[in-house]
């Protein structure tokens, strides 16, 4: 063997690397406070961090519920207790791919783990919030279990992969494969136990058993937010993922597993399918997959480069095969062999310290926010507990809050959406926006434009970084302070009040859901319950509103009887040729703990005028989404236009 003769030389080598390794890691993490494209993972942190607050976290499916709960303790430390966590993820899956390059007779073991330390991107990644590094050992040391023939751990613990990134699903197959080829049948069944757990799990809260599809955040196409890009994105990213020295190591590994696959599969070493299927494929499978949802835009993928973090452990394997490979041809030649060994360990060391990320400090996006908490620290409103909205995630780290709590803030989407459905009048007057143009014009899908020309909101305080950047969209950063405001407004009725107290079916539908159970005006009123999950509904043909091309104000008013806490939602929808056009919805919650009576709401919401002239009727009615038991009667609507 090229660098140790003895065991025991191997692991005490071993054991010294990992400690000058992980000294590293955590000198980086304390005294420099970047993480390396910090959004997303300081969002995991957040969900990490307050999911023992707010248990309904642990079940958050784009923070990923199994990485959520094994990150959870760590991360009640604060930012720092998730980089602590992840340094960990890549100490122990630098020890597991040592492991398995010794199982697997890889001569040179002790290359594995420090290839995969210092691979770029995985080099910067090791203090992040981010999934990928539990992903990466949960797959290796998988695949150290099913070396060591412990089949039963072995499964049960990738059967919980898709809950720590979802691509987990891509690679079930690959160890059902070598499962079945190995004749284990008996744990076939437990690939599936992760699954099983979560929809369980799932059920008890959510009250939909398929809810991991049904929930699903990634089905929805955002191609148009985030674009495309060209097949092979990241492969000519491979300076920022690997670096060019392992880069080139991986393309020779991957040129020895394709000229001697067949080879090795048909030889008779019991570990070959796991090579095979499980390093290699995993590989494989999981970038070409990538590659393809950057190309066709699928998934949500936004082509960052971060996601093949969650490979690089099996990667590292490769690129110890691809160096092995070489040296093969160098061995005859000591002196050129030793100098290939010692010219690769320096530029594979060299090369993450010639990354622009490093030192990791604090991106633009963050240093403006810092501005922004500098300004509100000396402005009026420092002390005046007052509700604000945002949207990037660094927000709440830099001013110390918690992001969950509703009573203190909110996060842009709501805002647009109680803007959408409801009006402005649920938003607290002198509230403050925090608007981003990364995510506050993209995933907050609120133009500058709209915000800046409505009289609902005033223009306090405009940030521009000193040195101009773009960000998604093709826009310069620059961050926007709000205020909500109660302007001087007014109504004008454009249509008589339309009444319906259930004592008449007329202009209504689903009228099987009267009552006489209780009532609060008349004998009769609404009663929604397990199985019946829509009220009566209002159904107002457009061609008898008056002015109706003027309207651009909808309130609606009822009366609700219940007991405990009502969740449902209030919802308006726009029919054309009996098809649904557009729809409107407003959350209700009201405790009646208290007050065992009947309780007036009231809902507004501020319409497109243009959608009316493109509908033939609307429909109004309260959805019973959680299936409760309760009343309503009285329902009140009015057709308006509102001016300021």
């Amino acid at each position: 063997m090229l660098i140790t003769k003895t065991k025991y030389s191997e692991n005490f080598l071993l054991y010294i690397f990992l400690s000058v390794l992980g000294v590293f890691y955590l000198v980086h993490a304390l005294y420099f406070p970047g993480s390396f494209q910090g959004a997303d993972g300081l969002r995991h942190y957040q969900i990490s961090r307050y999911s023992w607050t707010y248990p309904d976290l642990l079940l958050d499916h784009w923070g990923k519920p199994f990485f959520t709960l094994i990150s959870s303790l760590f991360s009640q430390f604060g930012l720092m207790g998730i980089k602590f966590f992840n340094i960990v993820c890549a100490l122990l899956s630098c020890h597991c791919v040592f492991n398995i390059a010794k199982k697997l007779e890889m001569k040179n073991s002790l290359l594995a783990p420090f290839f995969l330390g210092f691979t770029t991107i995985y080099f910067f990644m090791a203090i992040s919030g981010y999934t990928e590094l539990l992903f990466g050992l949960m797959l290796v040391f998988s695949i150290q279990l099913l070396l060591n023939q412990k089949y039963f751990f072995s499964s049960l613990l990738i059967s919980f992969l898709p809950f720590v990134r979802s691509e987990g699903y891509l690679l079930l197959p690959l160890f059902f494969i070598v499962l079945l080829l190995r004749k284990k049948y008996i744990y076939l069944p437990l690939l599936a136990t992760g699954i099983l757990v979560y929809s369980i799990l799932g059920y008890f809260v959510f009250n939909d058993i398929f809810w991991l599809n049904t929930q699903n955040p990634y089905n929805g196409n955002a191609s148009i937010m985030y674009g495309h890009g060209p097949l092979l994105h990241f492969i000519n990213s491979y300076s920022l993922i690997w670096g060019w020295p392992l880069a080139i190591l991986t393309l020779f590994g991957l040129i020895y597993v394709f000229k001697n696959i067949f080879r090795r599969m048909q030889s008779h070493k019991s570990h070959s399918t796991i090579e095979i299927f499980l390093i290699y494929g995993s590989f494989l499978i999981y970038f070409c997959a990538h590659s393809v949802f950057w190309w066709k835009g699928l998934f949500n993928s936004l082509g960052l480069e971060r996601v093949m973090g969650a490979i690089l452990p099996v990667s590292a394997l490769i690129s110890l095969r691809g160096f092995n490979y070489i040296f093969s041809f160098l061995k005859r030649f000591k002196l050129i062999s030793k100098m290939f060994l010692l010219l690769t360990i320096l530029f594979v060391i060299i090369t993450p310290f010639q990354n622009y990320y490093f030192p990791l400090t604090l991106d633009g996006e963050e240093k403006l926010i810092l501005d922004v908490k500098q300004w509100y620290k000396n402005s009026e409103f420092r002390n005046k507990n007052l509700k604000y909205y945002y949207l990037h995630p660094y927000f709440p780290e830099a001013f110390a809050f918690d992001p969950f709590d509703e009573t203190k803030c909110g996060e842009l989407w709501e805002l647009h959406g109680t803007i959408s459905n409801s009006g402005y009048s649920t938003i607290p007057d002198s509230s403050l926006v925090f608007w981003d143009s990364h995510f506050g014009a993209n995933e907050g899908n609120i133009p500058l434009k709209k915000i800046m020309s409505h009289s609902n909101f005033r223009l306090i305080k405009k940030f521009s970084p000193k040195n101009s950047f773009y960000v998604l969209g093709n826009q310069l950063f620059e961050i926007y302070v709000f205020q909500k405001i109660k302007p001087k407004e007014g109504f004008v009725n454009l249509s008589s009040l339309k009444f319906y107290d259930f004592e008449s079916t007329a202009g209504l539908e689903n009228t099987v859901t009267f009552s006489n159970d209780r009532a609060f005006s008349g004998k009769h009123s609404c009663l929604l319950n397990s199985s019946r999950e829509y009220s009566a509904t209002i159904v107002e043909k457009i061609n008898s509103i008056s002015n109706i091309g003027n309207t651009n104000f909808v309130k609606f008013s009822f009366m609700l009887w219940g007991e405990g806490i009502i969740e449902a939602s209030a919802v308006m929808s726009f029919h054309k040729n009996n098809t649904q056009m557009l729809y409107y919805t407003f959350p209700i919650k009201y405790n009646f703990s208290e007050k065992k009576n009947w309780v007036p709401l009231s809902i507004d919401w501020l319409i497109d005028p243009d959608s009316l002239k493109k509908t033939d009727y609307i429909k109004i009615y309260i959805l019973n989404n959680k299936k409760q038991t309760f009343y309503v009667d009285d329902f009140k609507v009015e057709f308006l236009n509102k001016y300021y």
